[in-house]
């Protein structure tokens, strides 16, 4: 019996209560849902160990990682119709993509919706394609793209896109939803603090205009004039300089594309003496969290000393109160941080 073709389809960060809230139709006629646990909490690492040959586990208590690796490969025999598979095939490269092709005869293809994923990455070896998708979360335009070959059995890693961010489909304006980049976006656009330079074009509006105005209309109607509306950019809140005693950032730190940046622009607006206040909760970034270690990491990295940290029990979260620096470090002394 000839081997069968194989076919993964990952959407990024889909959790286990979103998939059953959402109730998928098509996708849930591949078969019954297990909850299970990637190896890796991030895009790249994950999908290496994916291509490892370890799928997501199902964190079996008591049970010993080597004995359940042992029954997971076991059943690649079963999934690919290859019932004498010699695993030991895979040494040295331990990497699935290189089993297939050079031990079973597969040919090989990625379509990748993520940036990070991109064709230059280390995981690019022994694909006989491997694509960029030009959109996210575009999967019917990598299905037109699919074909499979009558003498030899086809692998294809399908990386859908993400499904924690806002996203906009592939026929709606992506203008629709902010703007929040991965690791990806950061890299490209943390150099950008080296200049003072104003951005060529305004970025797209994401509040609406209309609501904009009737607000400002309330506060001019009832006279409030201790609120002011200044709307921002994602990298820069466009405040005066030294006109801010207090920053609050509640529950939104973890959103932001490049936190850097915001907090090296932030940086001129804050008077001597001045406070910034984060509230977060302590969980990893893809589930709407920051950990406090990270978040101490990156505000150091731009100068900025943690004073104070406090608990909000019973409610979730905390609050970390920051000193900002005096001076700005130099631009290429910012490092990014590890998540973990």
């Amino acid at each position: 019996m000839a081997a069968r073709n194989l076919v993964v389809v990952i959407l990024d960060s889909l959790r286990y209560d979103s998939w059953l809230a959402a109730e998928p139709t098509t996708l849930a006629q591949l078969g019954p849902v297990e909850r299970r646990w990637s190896y890796a909490t991030w895009t790249a690492p994950s999908h290496y160990n994916l291509l490892m040959g370890l799928l997501p586990h199902t964190s079996p208590p008591e049970v010993y990682a080597s004995e359940y690796y042992k029954q997971d490969f076991l059943r690649y025999g079963e999934r690919l119709g290859v019932p004498d598979m010699e695993f030991k095939r895979l040494l040295p490269s331990i990497f699935l993509p290189t089993y297939l092709r050079r031990s079973l005869g597969y040919l090989t293809h990625a379509r990748v919706s993520m940036p990070v994923l991109n064709p230059f990455t280390v995981i690019n070896r022994d694909f006989d394609s491997f694509k960029l998708m030009p959109s996210h979360n575009d999967m019917a335009a990598m299905l037109d793209k699919m074909s499979f070959d009558a003498d030899r059995p086809s692998f294809y890693l399908l990386n859908v896109g993400e499904t924690h961010y806002p996203y906009a489909l592939p026929h709606e304006p992506a203008d629709r939803w902010p703007r929040l980049s991965g690791v990806h976006g950061t890299f490209r656009h943390l150099d950008d603090l080296a200049t003072d330079a104003a951005p060529a074009a305004e970025p797209a509006a994401f509040f609406d205009g209309a609501e904009l105005g009737e607000l400002r209309e309330r506060l001019e109607r009832e006279k409030i004039g201790t609120v002011k509306l200044i709307l921002g950019r994602p990298g820069d809140p466009m405040l005066p300089r030294s006109s801010i005693d207090v920053a609050i950032l509640s529950h939104v730190y973890h959103e932001i594309e490049n936190p850097f940046e915001l907090l090296y622009r932030l940086q001129p607006a804050l008077a001597p003496g001045a406070r910034v206040g984060i509230v977060d909760v302590d969980r990893p970034t893809q589930d709407h969290g920051t950990p406090p270690a990270l978040l101490r990491c990156e505000a150091a990295a731009a100068g900025y000393r943690q004073v104070e940290f406090v608990s909000l029990a019973p409610a979730e979260g905390y609050l970390a109160i920051f000193v900002p620096p005096d001076r700005l470090p130099a631009v290429e002394a910012i490092k990014p941080c590890r998540q973990g």
